[in-house]
């Protein structure tokens, strides 16, 4: 728990696909199942987002999710929605 309370939060989406879905990138043998795109992936972006914007606390992106085209605009509108 935090002595004082975060006026921001910034996830790391990289850590966060590899953690959740027990996936090293970087290894030949199983990177192919490194799948930004998985529901469970998702799933936990919102709930991030949800949770955060319901203390009133600004969400931020970082990763290779966030810097690819195709995904900065979802997580894009997760950062920000109300």
């Amino acid at each position: 728990m935090f002595s004082h309370p975060s006026r921001f939060l910034q996830h790391r989406t990289n850590d966060l696909i590899q953690y959740t879905l027990a996936v090293d990138r970087v290894n030949e043998k199983i990177a192919h199942l490194y799948e930004p795109t998985h529901p469970a992936i998702l799933r936990l972006l919102r709930m991030i987002a949800e949770a955060a914007h319901a203390h009133h606390i600004w969400v931020g992106v970082c990763g290779e999710m966030a810097e690819t085209s195709r995904w900065f605009r979802f997580c894009s509108v997760l950062a920000w929605m109300n």
